[in-house]
């Protein structure tokens, strides 16, 4: 069944702009500041290389080049930690799903193509979640992506506080 979009970023605006939503984030980034300092060393090597490869892919640079200058700005004044569901909410379902749009379909048609599951869970894995994950970093380093995130461009990393 293909992803309604529109559903799907309703959804996801109400959810993540919510009071609740904004406590446990607060709630989860809280003292974390340690632990990031002890994961961003055991993963430097993985994030060098990763690095590495945006730079020889050009992905950084087409991502940057394909927006407008003046969004950056834009977003750093209306949005902000202190302004999270607030920004959120001033984005609409339209915020998100622009920038979600563009992997909806890679989505369904991986989806649709999967094998049934197994009883092993490993094996599920590799079947039905790596090609997944394969089809998104391609389209993200084919350039797919309009900026879910107030300025970021393509899927949103995980980079930093929650390694």
């Amino acid at each position: 069944m293909p992803i309604n979009l529109q559903n799907a970023a309703q959804n996801w605006a109400q959810g993540a702009s919510s009071q609740l939503a904004s406590q446990k984030y607060a709630q989860n980034t809280a003292g974390k500041g340690q632990l990031q300092k002890e994961r961003s060393a055991q993963a430097e090597q993985s994030y060098a290389a990763g690095v590495q490869a945006a730079v020889q892919n050009g992905t950084r640079l087409r991502a940057v080049q394909a927006q407008d200058p003046s969004k950056y700005e834009r977003m750093i004044q209306s949005k902000g930690i202190q302004n999270r569901a607030a920004g959120i909410q001033a984005a609409g379902p339209n915020g998100w799903a622009n920038g979600f749009a563009v992997y909806a379909p890679i989505i369904d048609q991986v989806v649709a193509g999967l094998p049934a599951r197994t009883p092993d869970g490993v094996q599920n894995v590799m079947n039905r979640t790596v090609p997944l994950v394969q089809a998104l970093q391609n389209a993200k380093r084919g350039g797919a992506g309009g900026g879910a995130y107030g300025g970021a461009v393509g899927i949103p990393s995980s980079r930093g506080m929650f390694r």
